[in-house]
């Protein structure tokens, strides 16, 4: 009898815990689905806009880098400044080179900084995510949130850069490239001949 006891107790414990354990396991799968679903985390936005500042400063310009109108050169040359985040925001950024930070003033539907893949983030802060994925775009002068969006839009931001959908982001994208020729920025042909071949992938 006596040594009967500590056996159920056992099968008892087992029984209990193996739910936890399952409950647990489920968890996890779904943390790591959500994770590869959703992989597109914004940086602090605040970090990258001291690091074009300091470029700025460095570089004894009112415009940001232009290395020729390539985009990946041009994101590369901040990232001296960027800090421990630099690989992220090589590999989740993407660039437009040829606009100034006044630019906004002149034009606030403009796209300086977008992150490749879509994401449901507002900024660095996990806890506040969109209904849908979106394109996280930063514009000209680092602004938090957006001008032409409305007040329920930007609350939420309290870093630079705004969400939107494909219709709304190619909109801003195609502006940009507009913008870029109208004003005839340095190198803008090749910046417009080869951001326009990254507009026509860019999808759903």
């Amino acid at each position: 009898m006596a040594n009967g006891i500590p056996g159920k107790r056992k099968g008892c414990a087992f029984r209990l815990g193996l739910p936890f354990i399952l409950a647990m396991a489920v968890a996890a799968v779904g943390i790591l689905y959500y994770r590869h679903k959703f992989d597109s985390y914004p940086c602090c936005h605040k970090a990258l806009d001291n690091a074009f500042d300091q470029w700025m400063m460095e570089s004894k310009t009112n415009a940001y880098p232009n290395l020729n109108g390539d985009s990946v050169k041009s994101l590369a040359a901040v990232m001296p400044w960027v800090g421990r985040v630099k690989e992220r925001v090589s590999e989740q950024y993407a660039y437009i080179p040829g606009l100034k930070p006044d630019d906004q003033n002149q034009a606030p539907d403009l796209v300086l900084l977008y992150m490749k893949k879509k994401t449901r983030f507002y900024w660095h802060e996990p806890r506040a995510v969109a209904p849908e994925p979106m394109w996280m775009v930063i514009a000209p002068g680092f602004y938090s949130g957006d001008p032409q969006a409305n007040e329920e839009h930007n609350r939420v931001y309290a870093e630079p850069g705004c969400l939107w959908d494909t219709a709304e982001f190619k909109r801003r994208f195609r502006r940009t490239l507009d913008y870029l020729r109208e004003n005839k920025r340095p190198h803008w042909e090749s910046i417009v001949k080869e951001q326009e071949k990254i507009l026509d992938a860019i999808h759903d």
